[in-house]
């Protein structure tokens, strides 16, 4: 079904004099996030509750991250400050977080040795640091992420983001591919890994027939 719509929705565009994806985000915006009065998405900098936040999560499953010499090696404070940051506020608490980081990225300092490779996609925003307290969320800060990059960044194409291999899947379901073979990490525990690309327009596609059509 979901393969039917996307060809079909691909066969009407040529009949369009303009680019649908601002119609698209504005619609989906408007018709599924602002609909759900119990959520409050915030774009802010980095901010000290949200570093309390954050180490709390980190000590939960991603420990590594709270490593002195990981944070200088990966530039992360310089990082997060140049970055903006979603976060997800339920009753006046932060319950989930993701950050924006245009070019040079994260990645470029954690893949040195992919620098040309992510030269490529210097018009893309990195999504990074993806937590929250709700797994459910997951999906929603996705689709925010897309909505708020899209109309902040307005001379970037799309996401690319470095995407542990067990949550491929999600990424896959906002149109997210492979730009990578498997990479392994040795100072994130050994961890594999992917680069993931998705445009704007396809996510927004994806989003759209998902939430309205199936």
């Amino acid at each position: 079904m979901l393969e039917k719509s996307i060809k079909y929705y691909n066969s009407i565009l040529h009949f369009f004099p303009f680019d649908l994806t601002e119609l698209i985000y504005n619609f989906v915006k408007k018709n599924h996030l602002d609909s759900n009065k119990n959520s409050k998405y915030i774009m802010t900098s980095f901010t000290e509750d949200l570093i309390q936040f954050r180490n709390k999560q980190y000590l939960k499953s991603s420990q590594y991250l709270l490593n002195s010499e990981h944070s200088k090696r990966c530039n992360e404070n310089e990082i997060d400050k140049r970055s903006a940051h979603l976060i997800y506020e339920q009753n006046n608490e932060i319950n989930g977080a993701l950050r924006l980081t245009p070019f040079p990225f994260e990645m470029c300092e954690v893949l040195p040795k992919h620098q040309k490779v992510l030269n490529n996609y210097s018009d893309y925003i990195e999504i990074g640091r993806l937590i929250s307290n709700d797994k459910k969320k997951t999906k929603d800060f996705l689709i925010y992420a897309g909505i708020r990059s899209f109309f902040k960044y307005k001379n970037t194409k799309g996401f690319i983001a470095l995407v542990p291999i067990k949550f491929e899947r999600k990424y896959k379901w906002f149109g997210f591919t492979r730009c990578s073979d498997i990479l392994t990490i040795d100072y994130r525990n050994n961890g594999q890994y992917l680069i993931m690309k998705s445009d704007y327009s396809t996510m927004g596609i994806l989003t759209f027939i998902k939430l309205f059509i199936l």
